[in-house]
């Protein structure tokens, strides 16, 4: 296989080797070594074009398409579909067609488009019913059962899986006949059904010698989550690293998020803390690399249309040019004929006459299509900047959010570094740094979340908030700042009754609140946490110890909706940028609630919001 990689595709296509050889071998190893696959998919797609078959071009496109996907090079296996789908259509060649549309389902899937992906393979479907292509089929097939478990549509999902396991039987067909058993697995564990879903797996690795690594990966993955649940943590950490290594050598990075997620758990519940938290990392650097990915076709997308606007724009811009030509010619024809007969000036002056009355029509009609081809591509760019500037936005909460956790986590490791711990403290420590590090991840997934959701529209989405319980939670993520300077943070109860608000926009409120009093409070000082309601409303109250803020402040806060308060050095010499407390004033008013400062300076600050109660019967 060493050979393969020491020439390229232009060597092979001088040997009179059939283009359908290459496939054949770029399918074989297409799940065991990506490389190599890609190499002879090239190699075929090069001696294709070079023959001007455009039916075998648009196979070997589809071919590559396919080595891409499973290398997760989303883009370009869309780009290479797209194309073999065009061609196809052009020839109607249903049975390439049928393959080009089931892997734009398959791109339309990694995207969480999942209503588009799923008409796409029901079309597939039908057609290729009509072709009776089994194995076209039961792809079809597994593919609908992954975008149903995708919608939560489980029992639905399971009993397409079991019509390919039916098609597939006494064929001898290998690599679908794992595939379904394997997604099987899966949706079986989905449903809960634990027992099912090991006997799938163990079904799929009791064939080691025939089964491709992409299948293996998967089911040591499941083998793992089954384990991980059945709270056998040594069988899942076995299961799980072969499930890692078989993803890591064929770069499957959704895979790859899947198990270091799963192994990270496993990890921490057997109590090996330091693994954990490299699996942790792994997992967010897995998981935030399909993110992107995501992100940056939405992006491109956005920035095509743009593109194609500009591009009509030009042409409309074109055809006026030639029609202006185009008079110009028609009026030195008809001054020529004039000179040489009256009868054919009077007959010239009649006709363009008429020709100039079109002409104003046509001009008309195109200048109102440029004007609204003007309006359409200012919609656009409007679009855009409101995009960025909710991108900046969203950056700043991210950055202004983490700023605090992350502090502590430095403090920890520099006191760690610097010696300050005993020996019999320094296991103490390390669980310590621990929690401050899953506490702090978990507060970034909650944050990445929020900000996937609100990447296109920052305004509210109200839903029924428990502020008791989310309040606990974000006391729990900032306890080791409290801790380091010995404030008491008193939560008192009993539990306030559920609000109305944006959970997102409610929990960036509270914890730059929290912050700011953690900031502002000196050593051995507290803060309170209570509540009190009338008949519509409840009122969060949050008071510090500290020094409070001065009258200028004071009344630029309560006076203007978003003024930028100049941020002072906390009590332990904390820094900050001002911009905590512009954000949670916005994010309460678009809550449609209300923020008041009451206490003068020199006794400390206490914070009043206001949220829309809701009723316990409503």
């Amino acid at each position: 296989m060493v050979a393969y990689l020491l020439v390229g595709p232009s060597v092979f296509a001088q040997k009179d080797i059939p283009v359908n050889d290459y496939l054949a071998k770029a399918e074989a190893i297409q799940y065991d070594n990506v490389d190599s696959a890609l190499f002879f998919a090239k190699a075929a797609n090069q001696l294709a074009a070079n023959a001007g078959d455009s039916v075998l071009y648009a196979t070997t496109l589809n071919r590559l398409a396919v080595v891409y996907y499973i290398s997760g090079d989303y883009d370009k296996s869309f780009a290479h579909f797209l194309f073999a789908k065009e061609i196809f259509e052009r020839h109607d060649d249903s049975r390439g067609l049928a393959f080009s549309l089931n892997g734009v389902g398959l791109i339309y899937l990694s995207e969480k488009s999942y209503g588009q992906a799923l008409a796409i393979w029901e079309h597939c479907l039908q057609e290729n019913r009509k072709l009776n292509d089994t194995i076209s089929i039961s792809k079809n097939l597994i593919n609908l059962s992954i975008v149903l478990e995708e919608l939560e549509r489980y029992e639905e999902g399971k009993a397409y899986l079991l019509q390919s396991m039916a098609l597939l039987a006494n064929r001898g067909e290998q690599v679908y006949t794992v595939m379904t058993k394997n997604r099987l697995g899966r949706i079986s564990y989905l449903m809960e059904d634990h027992a099912m879903a090991k006997s799938y797996y163990l079904e799929v690795l009791g064939q080691l010698d025939t089964v491709n690594k992409w299948e293996k990966a998967y089911a040591y993955t499941g083998l793992a989550e089954v384990y991980y649940h059945l709270g056998h943590s040594a069988a899942a950490e076995e299961a799980g690293l072969k499930g890692f290594e078989f993803a890591d050598q064929v770069g499957a990075y959704w895979d790859l998020a899947r198990v270091t997620e799963i192994l990270s758990r496993v990890f921490e519940q057997s109590g090996k803390y330091e693994k954990a938290v490299k699996f942790v990392r792994l997992n967010k650097m897995y998981s935030d690399s399909l993110y992107n990915e995501t992100k940056d076709r939405q992006l491109a997308q956005l920035h095509l249309k743009l593109t194609k606007a500009d591009n009509q724009n030009l042409q409309v811009e074109n055809e006026l040019a030639k029609q202006t030509a185009s008079r110009r010619n028609y009026g030195l024809l008809f001054s020529t004929a004039g000179l040489m007969l009256l009868i054919g000036l009077l007959f010239s002056l009649r006709r363009n006459l008429r020709l100039t009355k079109k002409y104003s029509r046509d001009l008309e009609e195109k200048s109102r299509s440029i004007e609204f081809q003007k309006q359409e591509i200012q919609h656009q760019n409007q679009s855009l900047k409101e995009i960025n500037q909710t991108k900046d936005k969203l950056l700043s909460i991210v950055a202004h959010d983490l700023r605090s956790p992350l502090h502590s986590i430095l403090q920890i490791l520099e006191m760690y570094r610097e010696g300050y711990f005993e020996d019999n403290q320094k296991d103490e420590a390390l669980d310590l740094l621990y929690s401050q590090v899953v506490k702090t991840g978990t507060m970034l997934d909650n944050i990445l979340k929020w900000v996937n959701e609100q990447i296109d529209n920052i305004h509210p989405k109200f839903q029924v908030v428990y502020p008791g319980q989310e309040i606990e939670a974000l006391i729990s993520t900032y306890e080791f700042q409290a801790k380091s300077k010995c404030i008491d943070v008193r939560h008192k109860q009993p539990v306030p009754p559920p609000i109305w608000v944006d959970k997102g926009h409610f929990q960036v409120i509270i914890q730059n609140l929290l912050h700011n009093a953690i900031k502002f409070t000196p050593f051995g000082g507290q803060i309170d946490i209570f509540y009190t309601q009338d008949g519509t409303n409840v009122q969060i109250h949050l008071r510090d110890s500290g020094n409070g803020m001065d009258d200028a402040k004071l009344s630029i806060f309560n006076a203007s909706e978003n003024a930028r308060i100049t941020s002072n050095i906390g009590t332990a010499n904390e820094t900050g940028s001002g911009l905590g407390l512009m954000l949670v004033k916005q994010f309460v008013v678009n809550n449609q609630g209300a923020i008041q400062l009451l206490r003068d300076s020199g006794s400390g600050a206490e914070f009043v919001i206001t949220f829309l109660k809701v009723e316990r019967d409503a």
